[in-house]
Order: structure tokens, then C-alpha cells, then sequence
């Protein structure tokens, strides 16, 4: 996913034009304006702005990895809650995965498999500069969350983790 940092704050980018951003948020915040109507199907109450690339403080792509069984493994698609518990999609291309820890082939050379919160030892939340200018020098980064620190984290930043809820 996509990220700006506005006036010191985090937004999701849903759009990019030559030179301008149109970032959202679900709450209102000084220099966002209320989208007429709703946004998207559901018609949910969100604010916007355009911006020029020279408001942002930053612009980058935000990249989960969950730690399994001693590895790394992307993180795909949302982090479903199904009775209180939390559960991850994490995938590989490596068919030993397939055969040695149970994931499912979803296409050829994609594997998948959805672990439960109390499986994964960890994560490492990896930022990347948006490839334009004057993003494109700005270092990349690592945070490492310990297992303990995870839950927490994925709700302070649903959108960065894709939280789901399931009605149970």
C-alpha cells in the first residue's frame, strides 16, 4: 500500500497524477474536506486533499512481512478477525513450503497458507520511498515488532494491516 506523511501525519494514497496525490482519511483533519456523497460502494464517510508533491513530508509503499517458523513470508490480503482471533495470510514461492509447512497453492508458484495470531513470532514493517522525486533519496526503512507487540500494532494501524472483521 501506499502512504503520505501530511502535516505529520499518515494518510493512505488512493491516487497519483503527474506531481499531485489525493490522499484520504476517515476522520477529518485541518486542510482534508468531507467527499460529497460518501466513498466507495458502501458509501463511507471519508476526507480528502490533493496534494502537491512539495506539501508531503513523505510518500512510500508500506510492505508487511510476518516471521514463521523462523522466516519471512509476505503478508497478503487482509488480517481476518473471526471470533476475537486474529488470522494472517502469508505467502511464498517456494514449493517446500507447500510440502513442509501445509500452504495451499493458489496459482502456479504461489503459495498460501492463513496462520493464526499465536503461530507468527513476528513481523518487520518495511517502508520504501515512492519512486519520484523528492521521495526517491529518502532511506528505506525496517521496523521489527516482537511477537508480543503485534496484536497492538495491527490495531493501531488498521489500514496499514488491512483489518477485517468477521460478524461472528
Amino acid at each position: 500500500m501506499n502512504f503520505a506523511i501530511y502535516k505529520g501525519k499518515k494518510y493512505e494514497v488512493i491516487g497519483r497524477n503527474p506531481n499531485q496525490i489525493r490522499i484520504i482519511s476517515p476522520t477529518p483533519a485541518t486542510g482534508l474536506e468531507l467527499i460529497e456523497g460518501g466513498f466507495g460502494s458502501e458509501k463511507t464517510t471519508m476526507y480528502q486533499r490533493i496534494c502537491r508533491y512539495d506539501e508531503l513530508d513523505n510518500f512510500y509503499s508500506e510492505y508487511i512481512e510476518l516471521l514463521y517458523r523462523g522466516i519471512y513470508y509476505d503478508k497478503v490480503g487482509f488480517v481476518k478477525v473471526i471470533k476475537g482471533i486474529f488470522y494472517y495470510t502469508i505467502s511464498s514461492s517456494n514449493h517446500i513450503d507447500k510440502e513442509e509447512n501445509g500452504f495451499e497453492m493458489r496459482e502456479f508458484m504461489v503459495y498460501e497458507k492463513m496462520v493464526p495470531e499465536s503461530e507468527i513470532e513476528g513481523a518487520k514493517i518495511i517502508r520504501e520511498p515512492y519512486p519520484v522525486e523528492p521521495f526517491i533519496n529518502q532511506p528505506s526503512e525496517e521496523e521489527l515488532i516482537d511477537k508480543a507487540d503485534l496484536h497492538q500494532w495491527v490495531l493501531d494501524n488498521p489500514i496499514s494491516a488491512k483489518l477485517l472483521y468477521y460478524k461472528d
